[in-house]
């Protein structure tokens, strides 16, 4: 069965990720995750770090580093994300990933 790319609400307190997660929450693999509306806080050891805003992404440095997450995707506004998996952003151009990886936008997530 083919993986596609999901519209998904998430809610104040709502957590995507989880700082130290090795497999992506809850899921068999990682998302790169758009903001299409609302925020996403990056907190680490409790700590927010950085805020994802409408039209940036989080997920990508996980993804492509094999390691655990290094900190918590915790949804502050009501918000929709659009969600690519894995393996669909790794089948993408390697010039294509160079440019999501270098804009990142934050050195958590």
């Amino acid at each position: 069965m083919a993986k596609v790319a999901q519209h998904v609400r998430y809610y104040p307190g709502d957590v995507v990720i989880e700082e130290d997660d090795l497999t992506g929450r809850n899921y068999a693999e990682w998302f790169l995750c758009l903001v299409e509306e609302g925020s996403v806080e990056i907190v680490r050891r409790g700590e927010v770090k950085h805020e994802v805003m409408v039209g940036h992404y989080f997920g990508a440095i996980p993804m492509f580093s094999g390691k655990p997450a290094k900190a918590t995707a915790r949804v502050k506004e009501q918000c929709k994300i659009f969600r690519l998996p894995e393996d669909v952003v790794k089948r993408l151009d390697k010039e294509v990933i160079e440019t999501i990886l270098a804009g990142a936008g934050n050195k958590y997530l």
